[in-house]
């Protein structure tokens, strides 16, 4: 997935998110720099999934999903600021689908300031 959006009134700034599916990587780019590029979440899906390999594991998950105390990570997001006299926080929000995630659209958010800009689905 490959968005794009401009960020500030005065100051303006391209920024560029990328999300590489198969590994679970995201990338930020502000005005053609790399600024942001995160850990593979797959990894971190597959520690999580380590942790239910035993019976015992699998069987308080299921219960913690069961009772609501326990769910799987469905929403993930990165912030970072830009600009230089007009300085905004920006916030790129991605939640996935609970079953068949890598299958399936995932909705992303997009967030400057605190205020809700835009919603990317794919």
């Amino acid at each position: 997935m490959r968005l794009s959006f401009e960020v500030g009134e005065r100051e303006k700034h391209q920024v560029e998110f990328r999300w590489e599916k198969f590994l679970g990587v995201a990338k930020i780019w502000v005005d053609g720099e790399l600024i942001q590029k995160s850990r593979p979440l797959a990894l971190q899906e597959l520690l999580q999934a380590s942790r239910l390999s035993s019976v015992m594991g699998s069987a308080s998950y299921v219960a913690g999903v069961m009772n609501g105390s326990s769910r799987p990570e469905l929403i993930t997001g990165w912030s970072f600021e830009v600009g230089n006299h007009e300085r905004h926080v920006v916030y790129i929000q991605k939640e996935r689908p609970q079953i068949l995630a890598a299958l399936r659209a995932h909705t992303y958010r997009v967030f400057v300031d605190d205020d809700y800009v835009q919603k990317y689905v794919g």
